[in-house]
């Protein structure tokens, strides 16, 4: 068991060599082992190209680091729609010194910046009206990670709520609410991450997702309680200060800080989620700093 950065490269590298997402390092060494096991890493097939020209764990992060800064342009662009120059620019002088992302980047590979760096594309797209581009990076995001979707579906919702762009808001909504249901529960076999939020199992019950959607459907009471600890105060503190909390000022907005919420708050005893030293920060990046604009 390595760490992820050894992970992901030798998922890479098995590919590369015809071995479809294997893992021999997480003990799934057959092909598609990380699909049916851990998680849908379908972007490894479309950025295998640039990992071929010198395989290794430093080109992954190279990459990551390029796509996390890149991603200040199509921001930029998003937010000089709307602002003055000066402000948008601004925003994209705040997204490259945003401590959570620089900090993330600084522990290891993970596709979830990959991902957050797609949707800020896919949502400068939509507010330009480039519809096969939108759903080009729509594509490119939702292959990335199976939780990518999650982001993407309440991107529809938001888009659909707000009278913004209503018709690909609703096909979005229910592209990658279909994908989602589909590959976690259709596809991939196992839930072993349900154990990020093993409070919330039903006391009795076998383990899994089914369990906490029980919980929260049954008993949103107790659900919310495991909400309040320092640790997720602080977290959301860090995440959110730097940008003034400005997405809170308006509540359809908490529509995309649906997948962060899910992702990192939503989890119990887990401490990697609410820290902004590891990845799942990305799941709030690529929708804050857009409704920070909004």
């Amino acid at each position: 068991y390595g760490f992820d950065l050894g992970i992901y490269d030798n998922v890479f590298n098995t590919t590369l060599h015809g071995q479809w997402l294997a893992a021999p390092t997480m003990a799934m060494p057959e092909v598609w082992g990380d699909l049916r096991r851990n998680h849908a890493d379908f972007a490894v097939f479309y950025l295998m190209p640039i990992y071929a020209l010198r395989p290794g764990a430093t080109t992954l992060l190279i990459l990551q680091s390029l796509f996390i800064s890149g991603s200040a342009i199509p921001l930029y662009l998003f937010a000089r729609n709307r602002l003055s120059p000066g402000a948008a620019f601004a925003v994209g002088i705040a997204w490259l010194l945003y401590p959570a992302l620089q900090s993330s980047q600084m522990y290891d590979y993970h596709p979830q910046h990959i991902g957050a760096a797609w949707v800020v594309c896919a949502i400068a797209a939509l507010e330009y009206r480039k519809y096969v581009l939108y759903w080009v990076f729509f594509a490119l995001a939702i292959l990335v990670r199976e939780d990518v979707s999650i982001g993407l579906t309440a991107l529809g919702l938001y888009s659909v709520l707000s009278g913004y762009r209503v018709k690909t808001g609703i096909a979005t909504m229910i592209s990658a609410c279909l994908y989602f249901v589909v590959l976690r529960f259709g596809i991939m076999q196992n839930a072993q991450f349900s154990g990020m939020y093993k409070n919330l199992y039903v006391p009795g019950e076998a383990a899994g997702f089914g369990s906490i959607l029980v919980t929260l459907v049954t008993n949103p009471t107790y659900a919310a309680k495991t909400l309040l600890t320092m640790e997720k105060a602080r977290y959301l503190s860090q995440v959110f200060a730097p940008i003034a909390f400005l997405p809170m000022r308006r509540g359809l907005l908490w529509l995309l800080m649906i997948p962060g919420f899910f992702l990192t708050i939503l989890t119990t005893e887990y401490q990697p989620t609410v820290q902004i030293s590891f990845q799942y920060v990305a799941n709030w990046a690529a929708y804050m700093f857009p409704a920070a604009v909004i």
